[in-house]
């Protein structure tokens, strides 16, 4: 006999209590949760693969090809040029940055559990089907911008995947970086006017720049990839030579471009050489007083600044 509700002395079947528009309450309290459940992992899947393609770099890089366009330009490269140079490099750099994380997974997995693709926010799959994506975008926008833009871009890409695949766990991590780099500012340039013969320049620059770059991209997690057996740049020269190593490349291509363009620097470029120079002692500062984890990745990115100043400076002296 199962259990009723009684009224009166008289027994009643037992019913649910309604509300008067007609919705069960807990059948609403229980749809409500699934939906925002459901909100909720959909937000984390949309991080996670954004997380994927890495988004500083990327959007620095796109920001850079935009910068120097304009540069070359003496002013607005016009919104075809500069949308077709930012998508080919945010696709080249955005496949790049997924092929990275699709090939540290067995490094992740020790030392870095909350990246995407180990936590569960992103598929291999997916994350195979981002990088098809982003390769097609890069190349697409690369061939609109003529055929000499498509070599550069894929040299660039295939700058960053040998350094995925092959280098990035040896000592010769460096090399991607500073042959695949200083395409950059040359690429930009091309794509929007002839090349002076000054410009060329721009790649043995650029060399110093992605060295320090490399350097200071690979510092933050050294002590982490070397527990997971890489044996970069990094691990082999020892964090302390890296730091020398990093700002003295960086200084470096200063002093270099700063002299290359003495005769001809503007006031842009005079602005721009004092920020780079800013940067880079700030950053140095930095490292010297706390070379910690959380500094030593805010360096990166103060670095990639840098950087930037340094070929903006130099261009805009051409």
């Amino acid at each position: 006999m199962g259990v009723g509700v009684f009224r009166d002395n008289e027994r009643v079947p037992n019913r649910c209590f309604v509300r008067g528009d007609g919705g069960n309450v807990a059948d609403k309290l229980a749809v409500s949760t699934l939906a925002r459940s459901t909100q909720h992992a959909a937000r984390s899947t949309l991080v996670g693969y954004l997380r994927l393609l890495h988004p500083f770099p990327v959007a620095a890089n796109g920001v850079a090809a935009a910068a120097f366009a304009a540069v070359a330009a003496r002013g607005w490269a016009g919104w075809r040029t500069t949308a077709l140079l930012v998508l080919a490099i945010v696709g080249s750099q955005a496949a790049v940055g997924a092929v990275n994380d699709l090939r540290d997974r067995d490094i992740d997995a020790l030392v870095k559990p909350h990246k995407p693709l180990v936590s569960g926010q992103v598929s291999a799959a997916g994350a195979s089907v981002c990088t098809g994506v982003a390769l097609l975008v890069a190349s697409v926008a690369g061939a609109m911008l003529g055929p000499v833009s498509l070599l550069l871009v894929a040299a660039m890409t295939a700058a960053g995947l040998v350094y995925d695949l092959w280098l990035k766990r040896t000592a010769l991590s460096f090399l991607p970086y500073i042959l695949g780099l200083p395409i950059l500012p040359v690429w930009a340039w091309v794509c929007v006017r002839d090349a002076p013969p000054r410009l060329w320049l721009t790649y043995p620059l650029g060399v110093l720049v992605g060295f320090g770059l490399h350097l200071a991209n690979a510092l933050p997690d050294a002590d982490r990839d070397g527990t997971a057996g890489v044996r970069g740049l990094v691990q082999v020269a020892g964090r302390r030579m890296s730091l020398v190593l990093c700002f003295g490349a960086f200084a470096f291509a200063l002093v270099a471009a700063v002299l290359l363009a003495w005769d001809t620097a503007g006031m842009a470029s005079v602005v721009l050489f004092v920020a780079a120079a800013v940067l880079l002692l700030w950053a140095a500062v930095a490292a010297l007083v706390r070379p910690t984890v959380p500094v030593l990745q805010r360096n990166w990115g103060v670095l990639i600044g840098c950087a930037i100043c340094i070929a903006g400076a130099w261009l805009a002296s051409l």
